[in-house]
């Protein structure tokens, strides 16, 4: 995917608090500006955005306006109201609405309109499969009929509501108004375990260890850990853990390990490294890690082994770190066997052996190991190590994607967008898989996807979920993404100070674009004082990385010699000629501007010439013009009128004035161009209507001396470009009036249009102000 990162407007939240409860509907794009209002505690502006959502028939926007009545929010209470706005929403279908307006009329049924609108309304929500009005539907039937409740409860269970999976499994372990049936019953608990029901947890564990519930299984590990029994003690520290006890989970978890229990002291050093819950202390993680392999343990050997690879805690060493993986290797453990596999691939702690690499890549991939099915299946695909064989690489992707590899969702996902729009759906379901499963990259990628408005209409709530997700770890491009939105979101210094820090880091880890944006921060102002010194240092930062826009920037800057810089033009124009290398066409047309000077550099119209073709060809719309001036007077060039005319003609359909003004004048009577009267009114017009002064005069001529001519229309011209300080166009306004040519004979005025001509340059204003002085006294001794 290709990594763009557009600077982007706008931070905040999509969480409503309705009825207690997080309301998640996804807001429509068009009063995202709510959400916005409401995330920053402006209701009165949430309220006036949601109303006119609402008054637009938005459904989402009605439900949270029939909140904020009803509770008050931002608004005067007002229980009517937010009723109607409850209901409007409720009969476009919209769920929550349906389900928190029966709650509310079900505690104050003297609101109703009819005697069983909460009911129904209520059922429209259960119809539609809602879990929280499927439970309270399944509440309402337990009071009436127990064994209706019962067949609406395993009907849920059927469409795999997590709440109805865990209630049905216990009731059956209990043998709760039904059978029972332990095995039916923990398979339910499991299946919504795994959807992360904790109570589900809770009561599958109870099944598991033939315990009544959970109280008994906790005093059975209780009295077991008393007696330092370690496995008891591993589970006292989970339990601790769970209920935020960490020093008791911690000594709990520690007797465990010091009495040789392996799961506990594997668990206390993943704890350690990673920070779970306890302060994270990679020393304590390497003292874990190292009873388990002492004890002999094959991931105690691995985990070790990561830790001495990387340095942490310990002191770094390849070697020792290779000697731990081939310890844990020959003990079976796959991911120490693909270590093993990697480092000897990389020629890493021991001798490169590629064979030997490939072997154990193999024997890991056979084991499970999904990373080592994802190496595999790169080196296919890229040739690397293996034969090239993309049919294959791609098979054994798709193998460890499945298995859960976020390494290998990922890779499908960039494999799968280079294709291009066919398979830009499926992408997406890889990165998103990806992403989920903690890989920064695909958060990134999936953040672009949701800003990018070439596939669809840009989700930037979604895009800032996965930006932040990437930059939470670090991710360099997805730190400078989130610095950017919350720079946008800023609506103080102090919150811009906090939005550069998360640059700084980005920078840090080698972002360029963070460098420049930097940069731009300081040039603007932005953190304190203006500092052209410090911006200068980071845009060269980022120009010396090779960012083409840090490039032309500091070329700028060193050009002018901006603000107490010192100019350096030869600097300016190697700035300038890197980027425009880069293709960058602004520098390309600044680079040719420089030759044609000698600016920087030694005058060569013939690169000059160059360089604005490339420009032009690129796009430039003022290179297209200056190319199209090159050919029209023989600069760098032969002169070629059909060039000229064609390049000119580019850069003014692209709205470029002075280009459309240019052509205007050719086609007005131009040696070796046909004059076309109408070809030169329609440059002409379309140069005057962007208000540029120049054409705004050379219509007005055209209207004077034309064909078919229109004087009125002439002064109209001449009077916007005069308006501008065009010294020709007072100079003829000044002539229109003396004459009355299109305008009656007014003398004070026909002096006005001369004085500006004369103030704005006009080397013939001054004599015609001394004729019209001379006439005017003439026609008064007349008189």
């Amino acid at each position: 995917m290709k990594k763009n990162t557009a600077v982007l407007c706008g931070l905040f939240s999509l969480f409503i608090l309705c009825g207690g409860r997080v309301f998640a509907n996804e807001i429509p794009s068009q009063i995202a500006a709510g959400v916005e209002a409401w995330s920053a505690k402006d209701y009165e502006k949430a309220h006036r955005i949601f109303l006119e959502g609402a008054q637009k028939g938005t459904a989402s926007a009605m439900t949270v306006l029939g909140y904020m009545y009803i509770q008050g929010v931002g608004v005067e209470k007002n229980i009517e109201e937010g009723l109607k706005w409850y209901r409007a929403s409720a009969s476009q279908g919209e769920v929550y609405a349906a389900y928190y307006l029966s709650l509310f009329l079900r505690s104050s049924p003297e609101l109703q309109t009819s005697p069983d609108e909460w009911e129904k309304l209520l059922a429209s929500a259960v119809q539609k499969n809602m879990p929280e009005a499927c439970r309270e539907q399944y509440r309402i039937l337990q009071e009436k009929n127990a064994s209706e409740a019962l067949a609406f409860l395993k009907k849920c269970a059927q469409l795999e509501q997590t709440w109805a999976m865990t209630q049905l499994g216990i009731d059956l372990s209990f043998g709760r108004g039904t059978d029972k049936d332990e095995k039916a019953a923990l398979e339910l608990l499991k299946k919504a375990a795994a959807r992360g029901d904790l109570s589900a947890s809770h009561y599958a564990a109870t099944l598991e260890k033939r315990l009544g519930n959970d109280a008994e299984a906790r005093r059975l590990h209780e009295e077991a850990a008393e007696l330092g029994y370690a496995p008891s003690l591993y589970m006292m520290g989970r339990y601790y853990l769970d209920e935020n006890k960490p020093e008791d989970a911690v000594e709990a978890l520690s007797r465990a390990a010091q009495g040789g229990y392996v799961p506990s002291q594997l668990y206390l050093g993943s704890l350690y490294e990673f920070g779970a819950r306890i302060q994270q202390d990679f020393s304590a993680a390497v003292r874990y890690y190292k009873m388990a392999a002492d004890a002999g343990d094959a991931a105690g050997y691995n985990e070790l082994g990561r830790m001495t690879e990387a340095g942490k805690g310990i002191s770094r060493s390849p070697e020792d770190a290779y000697a731990l993986y081939e310890k844990g290797a020959r003990g079976g453990n796959s991911q120490a066997l693909y270590n093993l596999a990697r480092l000897q691939l990389m020629g890493l702690g021991c001798t490169k052996d590629s064979e030997a690499g490939v072997q154990n890549m193999r024997k890991a991939a056979d084991l499970g190991e999904t990373e080592a099915i994802a190496a595999l299946a790169g080196m296919y695909y890229k040739g690397d190590v293996l034969p090239l064989d993309k049919t294959e690489g791609l098979r054994l992707y798709r193998v460890a994607a499945t298995l859960g590899n976020a390494r290998a969702q990922y890779a499908l996902g960039e494999i799968l967008w280079e294709q291009g729009l066919g398979s830009i759906e499926e992408a997406v379901k890889y990165y998103t898989a990806a992403a989920q499963n903690g890989n920064a990259d695909a958060q990134f990628a999936l953040a672009q996807y949701y800003e990018d408005e070439r596939w669809h209409t840009p989700d930037l709530l979604q895009a800032i979920r996965w930006y932040e997700a990437a930059a939470a770890q670090g991710h360099p491009a997805g730190m400078y993404a989130m610095g950017l939105f919350r720079i946008a979101a800023a609506k103080d210094e102090q919150s811009v100070q906090a939005a550069a820090q998360l640059l700084e880091k980005s920078a840090e880890a080698g972002c360029a674009q963070a460098e420049y944006a930097l940069g731009l921060l300081y040039e603007q102002g932005r953190l304190g004082n203006r500092d052209i010194q410090r911006a200068v240092r980071h845009y060269r930062k980022a120009a010396e990385a090779g960012y083409d826009e840090a490039q032309l920037r500091l070329a700028g800057l060193l050009g002018r010699g901006d603000s107490g810089l010192d100019a350096d033009r030869r600097e300016s124009f190697a700035w300038y000629l890197a980027a425009a290398k880069q293709g960058n066409t602004a520098a390309q047309c600044n680079v040719a501007a420089l030759y044609a000077s000698g600016l920087g550099t030694e005058k060569d119209e013939d690169e000059a010439f160059e360089w604005y073709t490339k420009a032009a060809e690129g796009g430039s719309a003022q290179a297209q013009y200056n190319l199209g001036q090159m050919y029209l007077k023989g600069i760098g060039t032969r002169k070629n009128m059909k060039q000229a005319v064609a390049w000119l003609q580019r850069s003014a359909e692209s709205g470029y004035a002075p280009a459309a003004n240019a052509l205007g004048t050719l086609y007005s009577g131009v040696p070796g161009v046909k004059q076309s009267p109408e070809e030169a009114r329609k440059w002409l017009s379309m140069a005057a209507e962007a208000d540029y002064a120049p054409a705004q005069y050379n219509l007005g001529l055209l209207y004077s001396y034309g064909s078919d001519a229109d004087p009125a229309a002439a002064i109209s011209c001449f009077e916007q470009a005069a308006a501008q300080g065009h010294a020709n166009a007072a100079w003829q306004l000044g002539v229109a009036y003396e004459e009355g040519r299109g305008v009656e004979k007014d003398f004070d005025r026909a002096k006005t249009w001369y004085t500006l001509a004369r103030d704005e340059g006009h080397p013939r204003a001054a004599q015609s102000l001394a004729n019209l002085e001379k006439l005017r006294q003439q026609t008064e001794i007349k008189k």
